[in-house]
């Protein structure tokens, strides 16, 4: 960065959120955001940032749209705020400044016909990827950060989430063999990683959506395919066929309810129990409608723990399981 007032009022605001644990993924949007609307308004004193310049933003930006505006409006604010309560500022030169409303968009969560043609349509690698994230809900965050140990029978760690503390995820019989196979014959051996991109890195969330949108090509789908979608998809069949709202909360990680599961957690024994009684994929497996797209059981402990050094040598490949392949 240069060394003008504003630029430095920015670095020193990047490190302090830093400092303040915020995550990551925040950070680099606040950075996005104040790094563009530095090169469009040219702004380099601190008394530059006003309402006046933020609206002349918002007008030389029209491919934003109004959902966008409002989150840069929103991190500029906090900005604004942020150097005030440090001194730099007498007075917060955004405090009249006023966001545009924008409507709520519309999800279009896939149907059961249009999820079965993505996963038969994903080459077997993606597949087990994009299974996992209709199949437990998580978000793309947090399934980019899952390690090869976070997977263990009956369930997977997640060891970070939106809202901080990890948890352990129950895994219905249906993802706990999709997840074997995963290990034990199409992921690549020697990284920590549990998915991993095809140059051998750690996927990132971009990587994870270029998946899912390659997929839903394949699978010659109207509807628009995002990892958000998927969780959507869950969270909706979930609720549809009879989860509680207890239960619900707990699954998609959530931390409203009324502060329900604060005053109420739930055991991982109630929630296996609902896992294994509503998952989206037992339901489509018992209605015979994912034949040929899972393993016919589910690994011990002891050739789960195998298999995920040992690639290639699963009981699904030395027996020729048809999907037992590498991408």
């Amino acid at each position: 960065m240069d060394d003008c007032p504003y630029l430095q009022a920015a670095k020193a605001y990047l490190v302090d959120c830093d400092r303040r644990g915020l995550r990551p993924a925040t950070i680099r949007y606040y950075h996005m955001v104040l790094r563009r609307f530095h090169q469009a308004t040219d702004s380099h004193q601190l008394a530059e940032l006003t309402v006046a310049q933020v609206r002349k933003f918002q007008d030389e930006s029209p491919e934003l749209s109004h959902v966008s505006v409002r989150g840069y409006m929103r991190a500029l604010k906090t900005f604004s705020t942020w150097m005030v309560d440090e001194g730099n500022l007498d007075a917060d030169p955004l405090a009249r400044l006023r966001p545009p409303r924008a409507d709520r968009r519309l999800s279009v969560v896939p149907t059961d016909e249009e999820l079965l043609a993505l996963l038969r349509a994903a080459p077997p690698r993606a597949r087990a990827l994009l299974a996992v994230l209709a199949g437990t809900g998580l978000r793309v965050s947090d399934a980019t950060t899952l390690d090869i140990d976070d997977l263990r029978p009956g369930e997977l760690l997640v060891p970070t989430t939106k809202n901080r503390g990890g948890r352990a995820l129950p895994l219905d019989p249906v993802l706990e063999a999709i997840l074997a196979l995963y290990a034990a014959d199409l992921r690549p051996v020697g990284n920590r990683s549990l998915f991993v991109s095809r140059t051998g890195n750690r996927l990132s969330p971009d990587g994870v959506r270029g998946a899912a949108s390659r997929a839903a090509g394949l699978a010659n789908l109207t509807v628009r395919v995002t990892p958000h979608v998927l969780r959507h998809w869950h969270a909706r069949d979930l609720a549809i066929h009879g989860t509680s709202e207890r239960m619900l909360t707990a699954r998609m990680g959530w931390t409203s309810g009324d502060l329900l599961g604060r005053y109420a957690p739930v055991s991982q024994a109630e929630f296996l129990r609902d896992v294994q009684r509503y998952s989206p994929l037992v339901r489509l497996r018992d209605e015979g409608r994912l034949d040929g797209l899972y393993p016919p059981r589910v690994l011990t402990g002891r050739e789960l723990q195998r298999s995920k050094y040992d690639r290639g040598r699963s009981t699904f490949a030395r027996d020729g399981w048809p999907l037992a392949r590498h991408s």
